[in-house]
């Protein structure tokens, strides 16, 4: 629900602007209603405000002067204006302000219905590209991209403009997104900041404490690997049996694993069974012709083959050259 108040002097039109539209079908929520611009303009420097619907005129001062200093300190915020035909004056204001809409007195229930519609598209495609922005940030930290993490990070803040209390929201968003074990001091910072500037460089510290977790998470997720292989070299194992074991696509554990250590998964599998070869090799009870067996090998002739391109040279010729104890 996005949150919305209403300002207008005529307590009549304030309770009917209220009561007579179903707001949460059309996605959004009323907060308060205000009969004057101070105490609106006070809700709005204190409270997150999605959207401001007010009169242009409201006895002393106008809906137009709240307007502009709500985008002051809102830059974010969507202003819905209600006037007579007779104040058109103020439209050139209006449209300088980037006003959403104009609406003009007498107000139809069916033009608040269109226009907040309207609206309510509008904010949901604000919303789908910050995530989208977060998507992105989530996949270069996954992929260890440093640059355009931080990149993403800062420029996810800035894009609350000079919008504080947005900005706070939206880090406070990217925190719980890309690092959901960050808490407690950083909240605190990000609570107390008191500028752009601070929330950007909070910003990529978030996306610089998830890179480094991403990475111990990735070297953790390399050794269970290579455990599972030490433990089960022995069998008919193969990449398909690894992926299952450690929930992920034969594919992608085949592309993490070479990015993460260099070398092939199916390379790597053949390293550890060659090495126990030779292990097996060093003991003249073990016959050459079961060593394949006890390696994982189903064929003693791949078995040779392996074992030739990894040491140069044949299960018989590895063992004759061995030093006789």
């Amino acid at each position: 629900m996005y949150k919305m108040i209403i300002v207008e002097d005529e307590a009549f039109i304030r309770v009917q602007l209220k009561s007579l539209f179903d707001w949460r079908s059309m996605g959004f929520i009323v907060m308060e209603c205000f009969e004057d611009t101070a105490t609106a303009a006070e809700y709005i420097e204190n409270n997150y405000v999605d959207v401001l619907f007010t009169d242009i005129r409201l006895g002393k001062s106008t809906g137009l002067e709240l307007a502009k200093h709500a985008r002051e300190v809102k830059p974010e915020i969507e202003i819905v204006l209600i006037s007579a035909f007779s104040e058109f004056e103020y439209a050139q204001d209006a449209l300088r302000l980037s006003i959403f809409d104009y609406l003009e007195k007498p107000v139809t229930y069916t033009a608040v219905v269109e226009c907040f519609t309207r609206l309510c598209k509008k904010l949901h495609a604000k919303t789908d590209r910050a995530q989208n922005l977060i998507s992105h940030i989530q996949s270069c930290i996954k992929n260890m991209d440093s640059k355009n993490v931080y990149m993403l990070a800062s420029l996810y803040s800035r894009s609350a403009g000079d919008d504080i209390d947005e900005a706070k929201r939206r880090l406070l968003k990217l925190q719980a997104a890309i690092n959901p074990n960050s808490e407690g001091e950083i909240t605190d910072k990000i609570n107390q900041a008191t500028s752009v500037n601070t929330l950007s460089e909070l910003a990529t510290f978030i996306a610089k404490e998830a890179l480094m977790q991403g990475a111990t998470h990735d070297l953790q997720q390399i050794e269970h690997i290579k455990l599972f292989v030490a433990k089960h070299y022995s069998t008919n194992m193969g990449l398909e049996d690894i992926a299952a074991h450690v929930h992920m696509n034969p594919s992608y554990l085949s592309r993490y694993f070479k990015k993460h250590t260099g070398e092939r998964f199916v390379d790597y599998l053949s390293r550890v069974r060659v090495d126990k070869a030779k292990e097996l090799l060093a003991n003249p009870a073990n016959k050459i012709n079961n060593i394949y067996e006890m390696v994982g090998y189903n064929s003693r002739h791949h078995f040779y083959e392996v074992f030739k391109k990894f040491t140069g040279t044949t299960p018989t010729e590895y063992r004759n050259r061995l030093t006789p104890l």
